[in-house]
């Protein structure tokens, strides 16, 4: 395999998760969802945060604490 075969941009994998507030720590909720707004249709009455992983790392995209 050549290296002009291979694509030249990675594409980012984006991944959005609930947390929750559990006593002092956070709990991160099993399901994963494909965009910020069918995450926020899942998210408790509780004290929750998404967060948005990407190539990046890991960054809170949105609380309601």
């Amino acid at each position: 395999m050549l290296i002009k075969d291979l694509p030249k941009k990675r594409k980012e994998v984006v991944l959005f998760k609930i947390q929750v507030q559990d006593l002092l720590c956070w709990k991160e909720l099993p399901r994963t969802y494909p965009t910020l707004g069918t995450a926020m249709a899942f998210v408790p009455d509780s004290p929750a945060r998404i967060v948005k992983r990407s190539d990046k790392g890991w960054q809170i995209v949105w609380s309601n604490q």
